[in-house]
């Protein structure tokens, strides 16, 4: 065989290839990104538009960059998505445990997570793996879009400090100390 016929056969087989394996990659995600630093507790809004990569609406991950200028450490992060504007936003948090999606980080160990049941808030918790104070978390956080419209929405977060052993433990016996007195009046009237 020519050198050229060779060279020409080669191409042939690697557009095909191409063709043949492309239909095989999944279609480009409208991925979204931002960047916080929080002084307070308060929660921060930010607003996307979608791009419109594959033609059904933003779907993807958001990767959030938070950084943690506040008081205290932070034991859990909190995602609501909402409309703004004059149009109505149906992208959700999805929850596809197992399928590589789950939520994910970086800089701590997400415990658990709970995502409402209209997929509009995510709850997610990493007590055993607080953030402290001047550190900053890194999250991602698979949406999707469930009419396929391209609207543009708005993603409100913020962080929850990690609860104190002292004011949890005076809590739990303050509740015990309530409970026994009841008690103890209930069988003192009988």
């Amino acid at each position: 065989m020519k050198r050229g016929n060779l060279f020409l056969a080669g191409l042939a087989v690697l557009v095909f290839s191409f063709i043949l394996f492309g239909s095989f990659i999944p279609s480009q995600a409208d991925d979204g990104s931002d960047t916080l630093t929080f002084t307070d507790l308060n929660q921060q809004v930010s607003y996307h538009y979608d791009q419109d990569v594959n033609g059904s609406g933003f779907k993807g991950w958001f990767d959030l960059t938070a950084t943690n200028n506040t008081n205290s450490a932070w034991g859990d992060y909190h995602f609501i998505l909402f409309d703004f504007g004059s149009y109505n936003s149906s992208v959700i948090f999805v929850d596809a445990s197992g399928g590589g999606y789950d939520p994910t980080s970086t800089t701590t160990t997400i415990d658990s997570w709970t995502i409402s049941s209209d997929g509009k808030s995510l709850d997610l918790f990493f007590y055993g793996d607080a953030l402290a104070i001047g550190d900053t978390i890194n999250l991602r956080v698979w949406t999707d879009n469930t009419a396929g419209t391209n609207d543009p929405f708005a993603i409100g977060s913020y962080p929850s400090v990690v609860p104190e052993p002292v004011s949890s433990t005076l809590f739990l016996v303050g509740a015990a100390s309530l409970g026994a007195r009841r008690f103890w009046k209930k069988r003192k009237a009988a």
